[in-house]
């Protein structure tokens, strides 16, 4: 067998190798089901509104961030709009499941995990303020709208629970207290999105001592 010779050129990479690199989709991208493409555009279209913002965003543009035609984004989703409708939803289950793992947690307990899961180290403020943007969009459209009030619905139960631990009944002045609990909480992300000065430790330092004052706790 002739002896291979110095300096020979590497193997060309395979085509799907190169369609990978252009395009940022994974090799075994082909074998997604149905679903997992919709969550694959999804996930792009997070991407695509931190970049430049919902309002920035053409079709091209996202299916371009999925690695994929507009044409092809077109056989999972009719439009942007439609994506976004689908993000919304999967985000709104994703966190009530994450918060399932806080009911039933005594009161002082479940303001220190309300405080962690809004403002902990796993949460940076460019996702605050990717989450704030899409669900100021979900104001004009009924159908987004009914999944984010849901949603709230079930944020507003849980805080209700540091006023009302052990299952107690629910009056109305623990339903008002509980409201403005959600509304502090409301304006604390806020705050967290639009004013660079602030720190998400201090605030959620100060999201729990405030919490904690509202539902007559020790410090």
């Amino acid at each position: 067998m002739a002896a291979q010779k110095t300096g020979a050129r590497a193997a060309p990479r395979s085509t799907a190798q190169k369609s990978e690199k252009a395009t940022g989709v994974k090799a075994g991208a082909s074998r997604m089901g149905f679903e997992e493409w919709r969550d694959h555009i999804a996930n792009a279209l997070y991407h695509c509104v931190r970049k430049q913002g919902y309002a920035f965003i053409s079709l091209n543009t996202l299916a371009t961030e999925a690695g994929i035609s507009a044409s092809h984004l077109r056989y999972y989703f009719e439009g942007k709009e439609a994506v976004l409708e689908y993000y919304v939803e999967q985000l709104c289950n994703k966190l009530r499941a994450e918060l399932d793992a806080y009911q039933g947690l005594a009161p002082a307990e479940l303001i220190d995990g309300l405080a962690e899961f809004h403002f902990g180290p796993k949460v940076s403020t460019q996702r605050l303020g990717v989450m704030h943007e899409i669900f100021a969009l979900t104001l004009h459209h009924p159908r987004m709208r009914q999944i984010k009030a849901q949603y709230d619905v079930y944020l507003r139960g849980l805080i209700v629970q540091v006023f009302a631990p052990g299952g107690q009944p629910v009056g109305a002045a623990m339903e008002a207290e509980a409201r403005i609990g959600y509304a502090l909480l409301e304006g604390f992300l806020q705050n967290a999105v639009f004013d660079k000065d602030v720190k998400l430790a201090e605030t959620r330092a100060l999201f729990v001592r405030t919490m904690r004052d509202l539902a007559g706790l020790k410090a």
